[in-house]
């Protein structure tokens, strides 16, 4: 099959990715240390390529985007705080160079059209079962199936993304629900419990879309206010339904969130007690990572990337950010649900995960069809 280098190089580089951190894992290696040379070496050949055309497409949408992409970008630079922690530059500066690649090509294709979408998630799923009846990697434990990743966490959602993509060519209603049924098998091994969460919620959210028609906009910021206000609603969640917690800790104590709401608080704290300039414009990149890191000597991340962005780029830097990702995951509903993914793991430390938010920007860009050309005068 010839690969065009178009959206269609875009999604196999990126689908391709997971198989990479499978390989690694099945060596008994952390297979994470890969993830920012694969997609700087990519994001330098989608440059090269840019360069190289003789003409640029930009809808009035993607225009706008770009502007706001822009701005990302001097945010995060403006927070550089040493070479060691720059991957915020690198998230941005790969965010504004995808999305000019990918919208160049928004008009000749719809996401719905790659086949190929279904044969990635049956070959995860396949490579998923080959990693249950052969464990492999340094970790690889049955108290919490950590697939091909050596995470829990981030196996997890990438599968539920994958299987998102591959809905629109799984035709028949039964071939959609025993696929369902796998996932949610999977999820549950690994007792990731946003995730499962999300699975059990996952089909109501398309009947309220499909059946009473309420919008994406309003489904993405209720999922916005309620991720950033989740710890109130855990202590809900906790006297309701207990399960959920006991389902990893036989005694009922959830630690784990005892840990991350301690961490919540001292990154809160230290926004607090900064001054105007500092909680408007940012404290530098990685400013909470490191505050957990001097003050728990460990390197586990602050856990709340709601709270974390926000302090190390400050109150302008976070709303851009959220404008971003408002844009990109309300223009379909397949584009929604990945958002949604992605908004789940920032309880994970995964705010800067270049997988997840590059299918999100790949699916959304190729989610509408206006494009213009770049020297038009029309107004945004």
């Amino acid at each position: 099959m010839k690969i065009k280098a178009d959206f269609n190089l875009f999604f196999h580089v990126v689908l391709t990715f997971p198989f990479i951190l499978a390989i690694i894992t099945a060596t008994g290696r952390e297979p994470f240390f890969i993830t920012a040379p694969f997609f700087i070496i990519f994001m330098g050949f989608m440059g090269i390529l840019i360069i190289g055309r003789k003409e640029s497409l930009l809808s009035n949408w993607g225009l706008t985007q770009t502007i706001l992409l822009s701005i990302l970008v001097i945010v995060s630079i403006y927070n550089f705080s040493s070479l060691r922690y720059s991957l915020p530059i690198v998230f941005t500066v790969y965010l504004f160079v995808s999305h000019v690649f990918l919208s160049h090509y928004a008009s000749a294709n719809n996401y719905s059209d790659f086949k190929y979408f279904k044969q990635y998630f049956i070959f995860y799923i396949i490579l998923s079962i080959f990693f249950i009846l052969v464990p492999l990697g340094p970790i690889q434990k049955f108290s919490r199936f950590d697939g091909f990743l050596g995470s829990p966490t981030v196996y997890s959602a990438f599968l539920v993304l994958l299987y998102i993509l591959a809905l629109p060519q799984l035709k028949s209603i039964s071939s959609k629900i025993i696929l369902y049924l796998v996932v949610f098998t999977f999820v549950l091994l690994s007792k990731t419990r946003l995730v499962l969460i999300l699975m059990i919620v996952l089909p109501f959210l398309y009947l309220i879309i499909e059946k009473f028609k309420l919008g994406l906009k309003k489904i993405f910021l209720a999922t916005l206010l309620t991720m950033i206000f989740l710890y109130p609603a855990y202590k809900v969640v906790i006297e309701y339904f207990p399960e959920l917690v006991t389902i990893r800790y036989k005694k009922g104590e959830d630690r784990s969130y005892d840990l991350r709401f301690y961490l919540y608080s001292l990154t809160q704290e230290d926004f607090l007690k900064q001054d105007f300039s500092s909680q408007i414009l940012g404290q530098g990149n990685e400013h909470s990572r490191l505050l957990v890191k001097l003050k728990l000597n460990e390197d586990i991340y602050p856990h709340n990337d709601f709270i974390r962005v926000i302090n190390d780029w400050g109150i302008l830097g976070a709303i851009i950010f959220f404008i971003v990702i408002f844009r990109y995951g309300t223009r379909s509903k397949i584009a929604l649900m990945i958002a949604i993914i992605y908004l789940i793991q920032f309880y994970s430390n995964l705010i800067f995960n270049l997988f997840l938010v590059s299918i999100l920007m790949g699916v959304s860009i190729l989610s509408k069809q206006d494009l213009l050309p770049k020297s038009s005068n029309d107004v945004v």
